[in-house]
């Protein structure tokens, strides 16, 4: 207990000791770079050695397998820790101005990257079970995480344009995961940021400007501070690498704060089983009402007995006398036989 803590109070929650990132996105535009590249940032921190941090970029060694490709290369969730620790200052003892500096406190935090199979996948549609298959795999994210995903890593690539489908795609995981809760957890990260900063550091900003009306929507729902830049091929320690690790750690501390602070509870697979539940087809308006006309008039034959004499049997009693009088009126009885002559 704090030593200015009223003994009254209740317990502070504890601050929980491991987080994880989840990288999700369309097929191609480097997911599994961007993990690989966020694995090297957190191995550099840790003065052991590690295969991340060892591995030259492209080489075999690396963690998540990341290749040119027609097809998609990642069909199912990989997670693995992140060495050393991302040192996020995301809680009351760490809010300082993020130089770079670690804290104690947050050094105990581990996070976890998670790749996951990407949408707009063509081969992904071909497979049993399709594209649903897919997403149920990529919904798998959350209970991979020892205790549940605390930001998305929604990845586009800014070395072309960002296409229909894409944003698409974007909006059916929003609702896989909780429009509300996959909000508040985004970061997007842009890749290939060293074509932006060959066109120049303003280019980017045009490049946002320039964007069509869904992904301004999109990018609208999330802070400045949680769109960054990535290249997945900066070499640890050079000053691009530096340059996204401190603009990641700004956007995850931006996300943390966000949802409520150190105790904050993650993105979990109850998260998105309650999703699914939220999302299940509801009876049309139309159909609901005509439900409800039936059980009254239901209930309405019930009250009168079920008898000859309830509603329906004397509406068709009606219909009846009223039929019969028309044809009457259309045709009258013949006229009677005259008496026959008595003999």
């Amino acid at each position: 207990m704090p030593p200015d803590a009223d003994p009254g109070d209740p317990p502070a929650p504890a601050r929980r000791r491991h987080r994880a990132i989840a990288l999700v996105g369309k097929t191609g535009t480097g997911k599994s770079s961007t993990g690989n590249a966020i694995l090297r940032l957190g191995a550099s921190s840790s003065s052991a050695s590690s295969s991340a941090s060892s591995a030259s970029i492209g080489s075999p060694e690396e963690v998540f397998v990341s290749r040119r490709s027609a097809a998609g290369v990642t069909t199912e969730c990989h997670v693995h820790r992140c060495d050393g620790g991302l040192s996020i200052p995301c809680d009351e003892d760490a809010r300082r101005e993020d130089d770079g500096e670690e804290d104690a406190t947050t050094a105990m935090v581990t996070w976890w990257v998670i790749d996951t199979p990407g949408t707009c996948d063509d081969a992904a549609a071909e497979r049993e079970g399709g594209v649903e298959a897919n997403l149920v795999e990529i919904e798998r994210c959350a209970s991979l995480a020892p205790e549940g995903v605390d930001a998305f890593a929604l990845v586009f690539s800014a070395a072309g344009r960002v296409t229909a489908d894409e944003l698409d795609a974007a909006e059916w995981l929003r609702h896989r995961f909780g429009p509300d809760a996959f909000d508040a957890r985004t970061i997007v990260v842009f890749t290939h940021a060293d074509v932006i900063a060959f066109e120049g550091a303003s280019h980017f900003d045009a490049y946002l400007e320039g964007a069509p009306a869904a992904l301004a929507k999109l990018l609208k729902r999330v802070t400045p501070d949680r769109v960054i830049l990535c290249d997945a091929r900066a070499k640890p320690g050079s000053e691009d690498a530096a340059r996204f690790k401190k603009s990641l750690r700004r956007a995850l501390r931006c996300v943390v704060e966000g949802v409520g602070g150190a105790a904050a509870a993650a993105t979990t697979a109850a998260d998105v089983a309650a999703a699914a539940e939220a999302r299940a087809p509801k009876p049309r308006m139309k159909e609901a009402r005509r439900a409800r006309q039936r059980k009254r008039a239901l209930e309405a034959r019930q009250a009168a007995g079920g008898s000859g004499d309830g509603i329906g049997a004397s509406l068709f009693g009606m219909i009846d006398r009223a039929s019969a009088a028309v044809w009457s009126a259309l045709a009258p009885p013949p006229p009677p036989k005259p008496p026959e002559a008595s003999l």
